[in-house]
């Protein structure tokens, strides 16, 4: 549940006009992933899930590998 400074903190970010024009911005410049309905760029789809990764700052985590003998879904 969000406090209610939350929710006018959210409110007041909505309604600005900065916020708008860097989404319709960022609209404008976005790749297409797809080249029809049931294609998909997995480098698009790759590029896009590091920019986000650097964006939120997260520090890769380093690889594990799964060592199992008997895995099913």
């Amino acid at each position: 549940m969000l406090k209610d400074s939350e929710k006018k903190e959210m409110l007041r970010l909505a309604a600005a006009d900065s916020l708008r024009s860097d989404f319709r911005e960022l609209i404008k410049r976005r790749p297409k992933v797809s080249t029809d309905a049931n294609t998909v760029d997995l480098d698009c789809v790759i590029n896009f899930f590091n920019i986000v990764n650097a964006f939120c700052n997260h520090q890769r985590k380093p690889f594990r590998r799964i060592i199992d003998k008997n895995m099913k879904m």
